[in-house]
């Protein structure tokens, strides 16, 4: 499992749409039909990205315990 982020300086030049659309053209291409992602809870800005963009939560969420912190993670998922 990885992450990804974009520095806030790259925020508005593109960057964040052109890595999602080379991850989801690199699952089409390998046949795959759905993307499936986790993303913080609290991220608000990327969960607004990809449900503007057709991502949609499905109710799962991951929880994993960061020594005094919990992060939580809800399962989006979309067809490609």
């Amino acid at each position: 499992m990885a992450a990804i982020y974009v520095l806030p300086e790259r925020w508005g030049h593109g960057a964040r749409h052109a890595l999602m659309a080379s991850a989801v053209d690199a699952l089409r291409e390998a046949g795959n039909s759905t993307a499936t992602l986790w993303v913080l809870e609290t991220n608000t800005r990327a969960r607004t990205y990809y449900e503007a963009h057709g991502w949609s939560a499905d109710g799962a969420t991951k929880v994993e315990e960061r020594g005094s912190f919990v992060l939580r993670e809800p399962r989006y998922h979309t067809a490609i």
